[in-house]
């Protein structure tokens, strides 16, 4: 049998992830027809069929799921390798991508920021704020070596930094605050939600029951929306205490509190070179002391 390729691995990868051969080939830069060639190329080398057709879609056939996730520990193994190489080179890692969930305080985040910055000259970073999945996706699609989001996926190792709260608010003089309020009462009522920034999988961000929902790109967005009367929202208690905002918490009959376990999630610890290493402490760290209140040269934790 001939041998197989990482490029072939790779162009499997992405069909699967993004669906088509069309999405692929933008993705990869490639001609459709090249795709093509590639994946049935490999389907002859390999002898099985890996992939079939499902309207648009180019999705696994049945014995080929346990063959990609093969592929993809060949292809992460391959990634070791080469980042292994660089860091032989180099003591400090020329950049690092953050992908930051929204939800993670800022306080916290420039803090660990601002600290870094203090110790680290040679390490440039490249800082992305997302909602929802697309954090998440960021990393998973090599676009981020760290990230902070609410949901670890599958293969990558976490730690927990904290818990994020979200409450029902609405502006202080909106008749949701004249009784005690249930999701039916709501039901009528401008409900503001964040709009997910992924784009492989898309994640809901909770209670979607009104009919009236507006979607909007940013927590600020909902924030400030929710402060001028135009709907209410669930938000994080951190983006509103404290701020003197026109904004008073819903007084629901059942639990109104959503509660967000917040990860630093990143790859195995054997590919993070050291600056990568220092930020995760970083992360730790003033995530820990916002847990307790502590205040750290005039940046609040």
């Amino acid at each position: 049998m001939a041998k197989v390729t990482l490029e072939q691995w790779r162009v499997l990868q992405t069909v699967v992830d993004e669906g088509s051969f069309a999405k692929a080939a933008l993705k990869l830069h490639k001609s459709q027809s090249n795709i093509s060639y590639t994946v049935a190329r490999l389907q002859e080398q390999l002898g099985i069929q890996l992939l079939q057709t499902e309207g648009r879609r180019a999705v696994l056939t049945p014995h080929a799921v346990e063959i990609l996730k093969l592929s993809r520990q060949i292809t992460r193994a391959a990634k070791n390798v080469e980042i292994a190489a660089l860091n032989l080179k180099s003591i400090y890692e020329n950049s690092l991508r953050l992908a930051i969930d929204e939800i993670f305080p800022l306080s916290v985040l420039l803090a660990v920021l601002y600290q870094f910055g203090q110790e680290n000259k040679y390490t440039r970073l490249i800082i992305n704020q997302g909602l929802l999945s697309g954090p998440s996706d960021q990393l998973i699609q090599g676009e981020a070596e760290l990230a902070v989001i609410s949901k670890i996926p599958e293969g990558y190792t976490a730690n927990k930094l904290m818990d994020v709260h979200f409450l029902p608010y609405a502006h202080k003089d909106s008749s949701l605050h004249q009784k005690k309020c249930t999701l039916e009462d709501l039901y009528d009522e401008r409900y503001l939600i964040a709009q997910d920034s992924g784009s492989i999988k898309k994640w809901n961000e909770g209670w979607l029951g009104s009919e009236f929902h507006w979607k909007v790109s940013s927590l600020e967005m909902k924030v400030q929306c929710a402060a001028h009367g135009i709907g209410f929202a669930w938000l994080p208690q951190h983006m509103v205490e404290g701020r003197n905002l026109p904004l008073l918490p819903l007084c629901m009959e059942e639990n109104n509190i959503r509660t967000y376990p917040i990860y630093l999630v990143h790859h195995q610890s054997q590919e993070l070179g050291p600056s990568a290493k220092y930020l995760i402490e970083l992360f730790k760290k003033y995530s820990q002391a916002r847990e307790v209140g502590v205040v750290h040269e005039g940046l609040e934790a």
